[in-house]
């Protein structure tokens, strides 16, 4: 669709010319420049004061009729009787929390976890340099002597006990006297080693390494993984005991009859054997795995250990515990 215009213009007479507009004529600038002046004439009279010239006019007046205002409310507060003060009512702390609100004594947050966790470190490093459960077995301390009372303050009868108590009591004293001696002179001998061949070992609390022998004899080494002390169970729950022999003194351990040696399937496996009660030793292995022998018999228990263990190893499988006091039975956890 398209639209067309004007296509009778020549039909009709000429239309009128539109108006034009006028040209924008700037104005005209000025021929020259006009003189103003202007004066100011001085008020007649006194100066005006200091304030007015500082602050501007009327500041005098204004300042004097504020200091008239306070002086008057001053003088009519004074006069007027004290008026009772309103109940006021009981202040009930808010609930709020200072975010960012500097440093506090109090650490929060992270901060004081990182505080607490190295003062934890510090009393950890403590505890484990100076090791006090091994120093707690050198302290003896006789609790009862303590709750107990002497024996000049027991009384006349403790006193002045019959010929019989005292000879008795004598008697126990010098025989302990005797026995302490010996025991000094005994512990003054020279260690003689043992001359059995080698089953296990065994240390003291003071951390020397003893061979043992068939007989329980102990023999001084130089370190428990030197040649000759390889593949040997270490003995443990045991005391040794000296006796003469000879010129010097010989160290001694009880060992159960007829559980050394261990058969060679299990003494490979076996780290120490643990003899806190002799009648029912506990072998433990490398891989922590205890092993309760029961009471006798226990070259046949072996040898039904080494069985358990040989299938646990097929297995791929590790035990917590072998219980084989039962007879013909392994019972494993």
């Amino acid at each position: 669709m398209a639209l067309y215009e004007g296509l009778k213009r020549g039909l009709d007479p000429e239309p009128a010319p539109l108006p034009r507009r006028q040209a924008y004529a700037p104005p005209a600038q000025a021929q020259a420049w006009r003189t103003v002046e202007a004066r100011v004439r001085e008020p007649d009279g006194a100066p005006a004061p200091w304030m007015d010239r500082l602050l501007g006019s009327g500041s005098t007046h204004t300042l004097g009729k504020a200091a008239g205002q306070a002086l008057a409310g001053l003088r009519a507060g004074r006069e007027e009787r004290p008026r009772a003060a309103p109940p006021r009512e009981a202040w009930k702390p808010q609930r709020m929390q200072a975010v960012g609100a500097g440093e506090s004594p109090v650490p929060h947050g992270r901060k004081g976890m990182i505080r607490g966790l190295m003062v934890a470190g510090g009393l950890a490093w403590a505890v484990l340099a100076f090791r006090p459960w091994q120093r707690a077995g050198g302290l003896m301390v006789d609790v009862g002597a303590i709750f107990s009372r002497p024996e000049s303050a027991a009384g006349p009868a403790a006193a002045a006990p019959d010929g019989q108590d005292a000879k008795a009591a004598s008697d126990r004293a010098a025989a302990a006297a005797a026995a302490q001696a010996d025991a000094r002179k005994l512990a003054a001998l020279p260690v003689v080693a043992g001359t059995g061949k080698p089953l296990a070992l065994w240390q003291d609390g003071g951390g020397r390494w003893y061979k043992v022998d068939d007989g329980g004899a102990l023999a001084p080494t130089a370190s428990p993984w030197a040649k000759d002390c390889l593949g040997l169970p270490e003995l443990r729950g045991l005391a040794a005991r000296g006796e003469a022999h000879g010129v010097g003194r010989l160290l001694r351990v009880d060992l159960p009859a007829g559980l050394l040696p261990l058969d060679a399937a299990v003494a490979s496996e076996t780290r120490a054997v643990i003899l806190s009660d002799p009648l029912q030793p506990v072998l433990l292995t490398h891989d922590g795995t205890r092993c309760l022998l029961g009471d006798g018999a226990w070259k046949e228990r072996e040898q039904r250990l080494a069985m358990v263990l040989a299938d646990l190893a097929a297995r791929r499988r590790r035990a917590a515990s072998i219980d084989l006091s039962y007879e013909d039975t392994a019972v494993v956890r």
